[in-house]
């Protein structure tokens, strides 16, 4: 009766795609505590569509084989926003949210470098500041070069 179960539950289960991704803060990459992740798919009048949620893991992302491809083939003037939450360190009591805005051509790529970068913190400031905003962020693949962007910290 176990073995019976053990294979209705083994069909049960959704394979998962796995995407190369290095995510930087200031200039860390961090090891744990990236919460409640996921990306957003919004049309092109700015209504949300979906949610897509991932796991964060050093080097990759994890998600749900039909979220992957719902991610990768989206309509074209569709947006893409990616959202986490960054538990400061083990025992902090301080939170962040960040959303950036991903070009939908970076998504199928070899592999995305995300490094967000802190206002708060000088350093970051100094290499990354653009008016308006809480954080910046850079946003590299491989044939497309980078960009710096700004968002503001919720």
């Amino acid at each position: 009766m176990s073995l019976l179960l053990s294979i209705k539950n083994g069909f049960a289960q959704e394979a998962n795609s796995h995407m190369t991704f290095i995510l930087l803060i200031d200039d860390e990459v961090p090891v744990r505590n990236i919460i409640d992740g996921f990306f957003s798919l919004y049309d092109s009048a700015g209504y949300s569509e979906s949610c897509i949620p991932f796991n964060y893991h050093v080097g990759w992302i994890e998600l749900t084989d039909s979220d992957y491809h719902k991610l990768l083939f989206h309509r074209p003037n569709d947006r893409i926003a990616f959202s986490f939450t960054y538990k400061v360190s083990d025992s902090s009591r301080i939170y962040k949210h960040y959303t950036l805005e991903i070009p939908q051509e970076m998504i199928n790529k070899v592999y995305l470098i995300i490094g967000v970068y802190n206002y708060e913190n000088l350093e970051s400031r100094e290499k990354y500041f653009i008016p308006g905003g809480s954080y910046g962020a850079t946003i590299s693949s491989p044939g497309l070069g980078a960009g710096i962007f700004r968002w503001k910290h919720k």
